[in-house]
Formats: structure tokens, sequence, C-alpha cells
């Protein structure tokens, strides 16, 4: 058994995910599910024959659901020595704050085992659920739901090229993860022990920039 692993999310000013904000916020507990969304846009064409018929348009952005409970009653071991209120101003300012003079929101990287996750929150909600006699919250969950980000050089390698079918061989950036790479590749981040095997690779993350990874053909993506 490995060490445990903490879902982490990382506060960026850019979509490419390389100019940290310096916010950074570390769950607690680790969320027992967490959910992923995929869409596709038809509109209806009429054929010949007059019957309307679901007509490829695009694909929608993706997004992640996550639920993550903060508990400052003692159960769990705090870090840090935040109490509850403290735990969401620091999760606030990572995924919701007004970054620098722009006032834009961050983008943010969520990464936990394969989950490699990028994007902006739509969504962020938190319900109180014990409190002390004084009245102070003393539990919380959290809800977040993060809107995938893709650049437009990702949006167009995708339309003329990036399909499953080809081989691809990729130079590896400053903060690119395998389970990112895949999901740029495949769209599953599932395959990333399979192209780690066929690169010879012996983990997942901290790939050396400048690495050129083979992602070639999967029967299954």
């Amino acid at each position: 058994m490995g060490a445990l692993e903490k879902l982490t999310i990382i506060g960026y000013e850019d979509g490419e995910c390389t100019i940290p904000t310096n916010k950074k916020f570390t769950a607690m507990i680790n969320p027992t599910t967490y959910g992923r969304k995929q869409s596709v846009s038809y509109h209806n064409v009429e054929d010949m024959n007059g019957v309307n018929a679901p007509t490829y348009q695009g694909y929608n952005d993706g997004t992640l659901n996550l639920k993550f409970v903060l508990d400052t009653t003692g159960v769990v071991p705090r870090t840090g020595g935040k109490n509850l209120q403290g735990m969401i101003k620091q999760l606030e300012a990572t995924v919701y704050k007004y970054v620098g003079k722009a006032h834009e929101t961050p983008y943010v990287k969520v990464t936990w085992g394969v989950l490699d996750f990028r994007g902006r929150v739509k969504d962020l909600e938190v319900e109180y659920k014990l409190f002390s006699p004084a009245g102070m919250p003393l539990r919380a969950e959290v809800t977040l739901n993060i809107i995938a980000y893709k650049t437009p050089k990702t949006q167009k390698r995708e339309e003329n090229s990036n399909s499953p079918d080809l081989s691809h061989i990729i130079t590896v950036k400053a903060g690119d993860t395998l389970p990112w790479l895949c999901k740029e590749v495949y769209n599953s981040a599932a395959y990333c022990m399979e192209v780690a095997r066929i690169n010879g690779l012996t983990g997942i993350r901290d790939i050396a920039p400048g690495t050129r990874l083979l992602f070639p053909p999967l029967a299954n993506a």
C-alpha cells in the first residue's frame, strides 16, 4: 500500500495551467464518489423524405462534480490549525475569488489518483451539517461543479487530427501528467497505465518536460 494521496485543487491564472495563483486547497477527507459528465449537441435536419434526424453539431464542455466533507469536530486530524470557516475561505480563494487586475475567476486543476481535470468552477455550494452549542459550524459538505476548459489550440487539434484511431507523439510540457494527456488523446484517463507501460515509464506523474511520449491507437479507445 502506498501513501494516502489527498485530492488537491490548485488555482491558475491561465487555461494552460502554467501560471499558478499560489492558492491551493487539499481535501481533509477524500470524496467517496465523484461524477464526470460529457455530452454532444445535435440539431434536427429534415431529410429528403421530410423526416427530422439529429445531426451532429459539436461536443459540449465536460463537467466534474465533486462532493467532500470538512470536519473540525476532532474526528479527523486538522492540518494548519484552520477552523471550518478558515478552510472554506481557503477553498474560495483557490477556486472562486477574482484573480489579479483582470477580475477573472481562476482556472483550476483537480488531481487525485487518475483524476486530472482542468477547468473553471461554475457552482460552489456549502451545506453546514453540525454545530457547537454556541452555534459555530463544525462540519460541512462541499459541492463543486467545474466546467472543463480547453484551449483554442486543444480544440483545433481535436477537430483536425486528435483521433484515438491515430498514433500521436506528444512532447511533455511542465505541469503535464499522463492522466491529463490520455484524456486529451483518448477522451479518457483510464488508459494511462497502458501508455506508461508502452513508454517504459515508472509513474504517471512528474514526467520530465521535454519527454516525448507515444500514444498509439488502442483497441477500446
